[in-house]
């Protein structure tokens, strides 16, 4: 009777040990496909410069198109809700864009860093 009980046990904490390891998985997944979509965002949005300064031979992004393009590249790679900032700075040499995803209790930031050549 006592080889029972301890198999029984044991038999239970392995069972719950893999299920926690699953949804240990999930998260991790859900962390990497964040992330991805952070950092497609961030270059979408780092790719929409204003025209009319580009021709006179300045940086500046096109914010709202930036905004509206990062968008819609997350809509396309997360299925989940999210809520997302899109940060512009241009002060520097070179100019960069930030792009925070919030997914509940998850948070993902891509970054991406003009570079002329």
């Amino acid at each position: 009777m006592n080889n029972l009980i301890v198999t029984a046990g044991i038999l239970i904490f392995m069972i719950t040990l893999t299920g926690m390891q699953n949804q240990l998985n999930q998260v991790i997944l859900f962390q990497r496909e964040l992330q991805y979509a952070a950092e497609e965002a961030a270059a979408t949005a780092a790719l929409s410069l204003d025209r009319e300064a580009f021709g006179e031979g300045y940086l500046r992004f096109d914010r709202e198109g930036g905004r509206k393009a990062a968008k819609e590249i997350t809509e396309k790679n997360l299925k989940e809700p999210f809520s997302m900032d899109v940060t512009y700075g241009e002060g520097r040499a070179r100019p960069w864009v930030r792009v925070i995803i919030r997914s509940g209790k998850q948070r993902a930031v891509g970054e991406y860093e003009y570079v002329s050549f």
